[in-house]
């Protein structure tokens, strides 16, 4: 009985149907350019724009932040075109240079949440960005939020990696450079989003892991995968229900055979009914399905779909095309790719 409850459950979170077990090498997606010449790009999102009437195209409006040089930078492309990207605006540390970002997300249509790391770890903080609409982007108000913690609570060194958010919350995921991580999380309303606070929910995280990538499913499941400290050990799969959210129980955990994850995101396109998981690694793209493990315990299975080197964040449009940031080898040589065929 709890077996049977516990393959249902897994398949609703994971919204996966049947999949193939391996795609051969010859069968790895197409992976285009689409834009080139960014420096260090992560925080990549998409702010689905309206029809273009002018040629009943539709197009997106793309955001990417330039870890280098601290630039937010958007550009609209349509399904066939190239990217010209153009800044939106300089994020900058309270000493007046330019601060890294490390991950974004469109909390609504003029929202854009982006994690920002500075030379100082006691500032580091959410950008919340207010950005106008049309097709030329501008920030009309800036909004730093920082973290709240409990005065005992060490400053930690590290980094955010991913950002997420809910209906009623935003979340975010940062890891220290022993390896270790936290979860924070911020309450989002029509007024504003407040502090960053520790999330109790971590506790119950896998030991000597850290939170890398963050989303959210349609259930209000937060769902990160954990790194761990020791490269032998298997990252895990852990989903936050919204009552383990306000600190009720404990995440359900699954291993994740990936190494080097640096981000996951649901496909908004049903296939062919629930909404499938997906998530970049440092060598591509792979799709996460729902398993069963010879033990008969549910378990995952991972299907690489297209080779990538180093990429660092994934968007998805609303009608499933999928853009990747790809860091690059050197400086200014980053890019934006799309990635086609069917997923």
């Amino acid at each position: 009985m709890v077996l049977a409850f516990e393959r249902t459950w897994l398949r609703v979170l994971l919204a996966l149907a049947t999949a193939p077990m391996c795609l051969a090498d010859e069968s790895l997606l197409e992976v285009t350019p689409i834009a080139e010449g960014l420096d260090q790009p992560v925080g990549l999102v998409v702010r689905p724009a309206a029809l273009d009437t002018r040629n009943d195209q539709t197009v997106d409006q793309l955001f990417v932040c330039e870890a280098a040089t601290g630039r937010v930078l958007s550009a609209t492309i349509g399904r066939n075109d190239s990217a010209d990207f153009v800044p939106v605006t300089m994020l900058v540390d309270a000493g007046g240079a330019s601060a890294a970002p490390t991950a974004a997300w469109f909390l609504d249509r003029q929202t854009l949440l982006v994690a920002v790391n500075e030379a100082n770890d006691q500032e580091r903080g959410i950008r919340v960005l207010q950005i106008s609409d049309g097709p030329v982007a501008a920030v009309t108000r800036e909004q730093q939020i920082g973290e709240l913690l409990p005065q005992k609570a060490p400053v930690l060194v590290g980094s955010y990696r991913s950002l997420a958010a809910g209906s009623r919350y935003v979340y975010c995921a940062f890891q220290s450079v022993d390896g270790g991580g936290r979860l924070l999380r911020a309450r989002h309303t029509a007024g504003g989003v407040s502090g960053l606070r520790l999330l109790a929910t971590a506790e119950g995280a896998p030991d000597e892991a850290a939170p890398v990538a963050l989303a959210m499913n349609d259930r209000g499941y937060l769902v990160a995968v954990y790194s761990p400290i020791d490269p032998q050990a298997p990252s895990q799969l852990a989903f936050i229900a919204p009552e383990l959210i306000a600190g009720v129980g404990l995440p359900v955990l699954l291993d994740l055979d990936l190494a080097s994850v640096v981000a996951i995101s649901y496909s908004p396109m049903p296939r062919p009914v629930e909404r499938r998981l997906y998530a970049l690694a440092a060598d591509g793209l792979y799709r996460i399905d729902a398993a069963i493990d010879e033990r008969g315990r549910s378990a995952t299975r991972t299907t690489k779909l297209a080779e990538l080197t180093d990429p660092t964040a994934m968007a998805f449009a609303a009608d499933g095309t999928l853009y990747v940031a790809v860091r690059g080898s050197i400086a200014a040589e980053g890019s934006v790719v799309r990635i086609d065929g069917e997923l």
